[in-house]
């Protein structure tokens, strides 16, 4: 897996050997861009540092050096999506993951609520309040631990045939699964008696809307610039 870093200073991967290939045939890549393998650290111009990899037909004798063409920082880059296995997913999918999670979540939450009020009457007032403040930080576990239940998966990402890999292609770990979802760390602030719910709901929303514009022109959230994650197609 590769990473390839335009003039715009745009990082795009990790991809693979086969899509480097495709990007070359479209003219999206060029010898003068940076490539960088993030398996032994090694990058530098894609056309000479990584010239074994046998990417670029040999340049004419004299020609003109190819011209990048790879769209600029306020252009997609391929963030359409693909259905193609090891591709960035089309929003679609990901939004149909996203939401089974949400269900299942805050179903969870519902659930412990109901069984909460329909246990009310042999439960003392102060334990009924410390089961009330839990419901925060239970919910916040599962949606920062859920995407590295299933190597890789969580439940919705796994009926949506999605998986979030590391910058080496393999499966992300429990600590990078807490940093690409880390917004959801603001519903623990919800327990904490002199924190602002209204200000708790406000914080968490505008993360959300951050994160969504970020997947529609990026293709990645916030998180998978912290954790050094993907979401690609299964």
């Amino acid at each position: 897996m590769f990473q390839v870093i335009d003039r715009a200073g745009q990082t795009h991967g990790p991809v693979s050997i086969d899509v480097l290939r495709q990007w070359v045939a479209e003219n999206r890549l060029t010898p003068d861009m940076t490539l960088v393998d993030p398996a032994t650290g090694q990058s530098g111009p894609a056309g000479t540092t990584f010239a074994h990899l046998g990417l670029f037909p040999p340049a004419p004798a004299g020609g003109p050096a190819p011209v990048a063409q790879f769209p600029g920082a306020n252009q997609q880059f391929g963030f359409q999506g693909s259905e193609e296995s090891g591709k960035m997913p089309k929003f679609g999918p990901r939004f149909v993951g996203f939401f089974i999670d949400l269900v299942m979540g805050t179903g969870a939450v519902a659930l412990l609520e109901s069984w909460r009020a329909l246990l009310f009457p042999y439960f003392t007032m102060e334990w009924v309040g410390y089961l009330l403040y839990a419901l925060g930080p239970i919910a916040a576990i599962f949606f920062l631990t859920r995407d590295a239940w299933l190597k890789g998966q969580s439940v919705g990402k796994r009926i949506a045939k999605l998986k979030v890999v590391n910058s080496m292609g393999q499966p992300i770990t429990l600590l990078q699964s807490v940093m690409r979802n880390i917004p959801f760390a603001l519903l623990l602030l919800i327990s904490i008696k002199y924190v602002s719910q209204f200000f708790v709901v406000w914080a968490f929303l505008i993360a959300m809307v951050a994160d969504l514009f970020l997947v529609l022109t990026t293709g990645k959230r916030l998180g998978d610039s912290l954790a050094r994650t993907s979401v690609v197609n299964e």
